[in-house]
C-alpha cells in the first residue's frame, strides 16, 4: 500500500510538472500568434522546445515507475512516441 500511495504521490508531482509546461506552451502560443509564419517558427523552436524536450524526459522518468499495463502507463507510451 505504502509503495502504491508513493508512486500515485510522483505522478501528481509529475502530472503537475506537466501541466505547467503546457500552460507555459499555450502562453508562448498566445504570444506569437498573428506573427509571421517564419517568426512564429522561430520562437516556436527558441522557447517551445526547451520545455517539450523537459516534458519529456519528465515522462519518460515517470514512465519507468508503473506497470506495463497501466492505462497511464499506456497514455505516456503513446505520447513518447508522437
Amino acid at each position: 500500500m505504502a509503495s502504491r500511495l508513493h508512486t500515485f504521490f510522483l505522478l501528481l508531482k509529475g502530472c503537475a510538472l506537466g501541466v505547467r509546461k503546457f500552460d507555459a506552451l499555450v502562453a508562448i502560443k498566445r504570444e506569437v500568434n498573428g506573427l509571421p509564419a517564419h517568426e512564429r517558427k522561430a520562437a516556436r523552436n527558441a522557447r517551445s522546445r526547451p520545455l517539450i524536450d523537459e516534458l519529456y524526459d519528465v515522462l519518460r522518468k515517470h514512465r519507468t515507475k508503473l506497470s506495463g499495463k497501466s492505462e497511464t502507463a499506456e497514455a505516456i507510451d503513446y505520447s513518447l512516441k508522437r
